[in-house]
């Protein structure tokens, strides 16, 4: 593998070790026996930016990045669908991270993106007065209006996560499977490991706890899939060749294939409005206490589907102050001494998707990230902060109550529970 990463996974973090070229060597095995070497030139971020700024006595440290994916091989073209923006109006910072889907999912994202800034400066009063509902009609409306453009959005669609801080507030809104963590400070014997669902072990390194503020909508949780099945969709799973059932739960419609989307809401899919795929965001508020909370990170899957939210702020907290971002356009190898600690982290994702396709055929993700770093005067206090996240019941729990049977086989079943035992 090209990632010159020089560390033990469970070493302490170092300046010098934290390196990634921009050119690497590949190995992918095409068969048992068989492996095709590549020289692979990463591809460079869409958008890439940093800036501090000062509010009631707080300052923030804001870095973004949002790079696109690439096959590995040259073979397919593609579209980055991934965008992100964050923007100031007032005293409000709002930030912002999409995930598009589907053959138009690029053009959507962007008029997603193009359509919330324009609310959000323009409906600046309602945010303050009331910013659940200020989130779910700019949400809404952008749903409509995409619906109502000259964009194709039977099947695309995407994805938006929204963090907006006021006030020692946060208030975020989300559609789909983007995701907001928040690294606190604790007490080192305070800390408990998160369960991760990769192979290898994670353990902590600094006393920093990440904690998810927001949920994923997926169509095999106990709500979402009761609105479905109300409107009529079908939640499965794909089947392989031999007809066993691989991937995450879709929605398709009755007797047909289509759309098959792995969310449960999200902004556009015209098609999958009519199985009960909604554009509704759910909303949550939270404190936020600088001293004690040191870190906002807000992400697509691209990073998620490859670091555990634990290996995300065990990361950042090692490596942010580290950081000394450049304006130089030209990087032959990214490290703190020249990038934002958001471009170190879509870096160490992407590295993670290079280990994932030397041994499967994958093509890497897009990334988008924001990273709001916290600087108070309060006093820090550790270990006594509880935030109260909605929490979708597990599989395990559904399966009990007899909820979602029918769409499990036997087979399934028993997949289920080994992997519920080997868990606990």
């Amino acid at each position: 593998m090209g990632c010159v990463f020089n560390r033990q996974p469970e070493e302490v973090l170092r300046k010098h070790d934290i390196i990634y070229p921009q050119k690497v060597p590949l190995k992918i095995q095409k068969n048992k026996s068989t492996y095709e070497h590549l020289k692979l030139k990463l591809l460079k971020p869409l958008i890439e930016n940093h800036r501090e700024i000062i509010q009631e006595n707080i300052k923030f440290k804001i870095s973004a990045c949002c790079i696109p994916g690439q096959d590995p091989k040259g073979q397919h073209e593609w579209s980055c669908k991934d965008s992100l923006f964050c923007t100031i109006c007032q005293d409000k910072i709002l930030a912002m991270v999409f995930d598009g889907h589907g053959i138009e999912g690029d053009k959507i994202v962007n008029f997603s993106k193009d359509f919330m800034i324009k609310f959000f400066t323009n409906n600046i009063l309602l945010f303050n007065e009331n910013p659940e509902q200020a989130f779910d009609k700019m949400y809404i409306e952008c749903h409509n209006a995409l619906c109502s453009s000259d964009i194709d959005s039977h099947m695309s669609g995407t994805t938006a996560l929204g963090v907006m801080l006021s006030s020692k507030k946060l208030h975020i809104a989300s559609v789909g499977d983007c995701k907001a963590l928040i690294g606190t400070l604790v007490e080192m014997n305070n800390l408990h490991n998160i369960p991760t669902e990769f192979k290898h072990k994670v353990r902590h390194l600094v006393n920093v706890q990440g904690e998810i503020l927001s949920g994923d909508h997926k169509p095999n949780d106990e709500p979402e899939m009761e609105r479905i099945k109300k409107c009529g969709g079908v939640i499965k799973k794909l089947v392989d060749h031999n007809q066993q059932p691989i991937g995450p739960f879709r929605v398709f419609m009755r007797g047909a294939n289509i759309p098959g989307l792995r969310i449960s809401r999200s902004l556009g899919d015209e098609i999958g409005k009519r199985i009960g795929i909604i554009p509704n965001p759910i909303f949550t508020s939270f404190n936020y206490y600088p001293g004690t909370d040191q870190f906002l990170v807000i992400a697509s899957d691209g990073i998620w589907d490859v670091m555990t939210p634990n290996e995300v702020s065990q990361f950042v907290e090692s490596c942010r102050k580290m950081c000394e971002p450049s304006e130089y356009l030209v990087r032959p190898v990214i490290k703190p001494e020249n990038s934002s600690i958001c471009r170190l982290l879509c870096e160490e994702a992407r590295k993670k998707w290079l280990n994932i396709i030397e041994n499967e055929d994958l093509m890497i993700d897009d990334f988008s990230c924001i990273i709001i770093e916290f600087e108070g005067e309060e006093e820090v206090q550790t270990g006594g902060l509880i935030r109260h996240v909605q929490k979708f019941r597990s599989f395990h729990e559904i399966e009990n109550d007899g909820i979602y049977e029918k769409f499990l086989s036997k087979r399934e079943l028993i997949k289920l529970r080994h992997l519920q035992n080997t868990k606990n």
